[in-house]
């Protein structure tokens, strides 16, 4: 069988759309697509720009920092920050002393290129423009994945090689030059080395190219390229190998969550990557995520008649749009489920583009009129719903970062003579491992001393509460501000490890984080 259809199709009538060996697209220099692009490109510009210079580095983002800081090479054994190196190794002639938004440049500059790899990806799947130009701003304004675009984070890199390498597969099966080849490998590699996650996306490209072989009759140009291309992309994921397993032996023994049932957690977190969607909104209940397996399912079924009818280029699409989702929401379930793991949705964020994609191309799908007409609408209802999440979320979604200016101006009025910082040790996070301690050295214009509390797990800490007790008796009071224990959590925390201290002062900012003083109970101070 071939990728292109055994009988000529007459050219489409309609100037906006051109055909290719992989079926009819959106032509590539269609002025509403372009304008559309370049609007939507502006505004994610700006919006994230505001947000990198206006917000401070969260506790993830100043791990990653510290490593940087580390060099090239010092960072990789450093902990908390087990993510391969690809995002330190472009921010390796930065510093801690670069202000928060001039360090955040690499991920903003990628993610004004995810969003021409996305409208270059859509143009590809489907032949009306209106559905590019629908489509695409919901991608952008509805998905988790705004709300880290601009972090100092790997999220923003991740999604620009996965949406470019779903738009490389096209090039590939339609060139299979030097060039595709390139783009494809690379943005596998890229993507792999950026995140783990990104492993995700070298084993559903494992599958896609079985089921293209697999099709009778296939060529032998086409087995050449999934040999060649394969090959190459697992020799340069192998020195990968090392780095996941020192990690995973690392992370190992201090795990995050407290074991509950497996099934229980695996229903949960797949409700959550389904919400990264902006189409979670049209399922209700915590199993709306089967809804995209149901959409999977048609994909599929429908792959399997063109095959019969002999349409191989309907064929390769179809595939291409799986292994791009299978490499996301199927690959973290399974990751769950495995591990034992929580799933947030900013672990998604990179991928949740496809649940939507998916779903409008499953409507195309419908006799020619109805379908057309079905994914406008789910795409009109995709793009209404993302942008009420954009408003509501007053320009983005963000996960505990913040202006902590307030903050600090907050500490600065209360302190007194003799005060101290306290900060938790638990898990890999201490000493000068400690994220609230990077945040209290970058941010805090106080000159205050900074207290550890005795290690303990994190579970211990959460069954414990903070430690304390062991303090040097000379100090009196303590300011504590944590972006992991909010400010509800330490007003009723357990008091096992905090005898002889009372909580004096609360002031809750944003995200529920809390400035709180604790003051031994024989100290008459007052915050003032």
């Amino acid at each position: 069988m071939k990728l292109e259809p055994d009988t000529p199709q007459s050219p489409s009538t309609d100037a906006t759309v051109e055909r290719s060996e992989l079926g009819p697209r959106v032509r590539p220099n269609d002025r509403l697509v372009w304008i559309t692009t370049a609007i939507v490109s502006a505004l994610v510009l700006a919006l994230l720009t505001r947000e990198a210079f206006r917000t401070g580095l969260w506790c993830d983002e100043l791990l990653v920092l510290r490593a940087i800081d580390r060099g090239p090479f010092g960072g990789l054994e450093l902990p908390g920050s087990s993510h391969p190196p690809l995002l330190r190794w472009l921010l390796a002639g930065a510093s801690s002393r670069w202000s928060d938004g001039a360090l955040r440049t690499v991920p903003v500059a990628c993610a004004v290129g995810t969003v021409f790899a996305w409208s270059a990806l859509l143009r590809r799947l489907f032949d009306d423009r209106w559905l590019v130009v629908l489509v695409l701003p919901s991608l952008v304004f509805g998905a988790a994945w705004f709300g880290v675009a601009f972090q100092l984070l790997p999220y923003a890199l991740i999604a620009l090689f996965a949406v470019l390498h779903a738009w490389s597969w096209f090039l590939l099966l339609e060139r299979r030059n030097t060039l595709a080849t390139a783009i494809f490998v690379g943005s596998t590699l890229f993507a792999a080395w950026t995140h783990f996650f990104g492993l995700s996306i070298v084993v559903a490209d494992v599958l896609v190219w079985s089921a293209l072989v697999a099709l009778r009759g296939a060529p032998r140009e086409l087995l050449r390229c999934a040999a060649r291309t394969t090959m190459l992309t697992w020799l340069g994921v192998l020195p990968l190998v090392p780095i996941l397993l020192f990690y995973a032996r690392t992370d190992a023994a201090f795990p995050l969550d407290v074991p509950v049932d497996a099934l229980a957690r695996f229903a949960l977190d797949s409700r959550a990557l389904f919400d990264a969607s902006t189409l979670h909104r049209l399922s209700a209940g915590s199993a709306g995520w089967i809804l995209l397996y149901v959409v999977f399912a048609i994909l599929a079924v429908h792959a399997w008649r063109r095959r019969a009818a002999g349409d191989g280029s309907a064929v390769a699409r179809v595939l291409v749009l799986l292994g791009a989702c299978s490499a996301a929401l199927p690959a973290l379930q399974v990751y769950s489920l495995v591990t034992g793991h929580t799933l947030y949705e900013r672990y998604v964020s990179w991928s949740g583009w496809s649940h939507v994609v998916a779903i409008v191309f499953a409507c195309t799908l419908l006799p020619r009129g109805a379908g057309r007409w079905c994914a406008r609408i789910v795409a009109v209802g995709s793009l209404a719903v993302g942008l009420a999440q954009f408003v509501r979320g007053r320009g983005a979604v963000n996960y505990s970062t913040q202006d902590w200016s307030p903050v600090i101006d907050e500490l600065v009025q209360r302190r007194l003579t003799g005060d101290a910082f306290f900060v938790q040790d638990f898990d890999l996070w201490r000493d000068d491992a400690n994220f609230d301690r990077l945040w209290f050295e970058r941010y805090g214009r106080a000159s205050l001393p900074i207290v550890h509390g005795a290690w303990l797990r994190r579970s211990e800490v959460y069954s414990r509460g903070l430690q304390l007790d062991g303090l040097d008796p000379a100090v009196r009071r303590v300011f504590v501000f944590s972006s992991l224990f909010d400010g509800p959590w330490l007003t009723r925390m357990p008091r096992s490890g905090a005898n002889g201290w009372r909580l004096a002062g609360m002031r809750v900012f944003e995200h529920q984080l809390g400035l709180a003083l604790f003051v031994r109970d024989a100290d008459e101070a007052r915050p003032r």
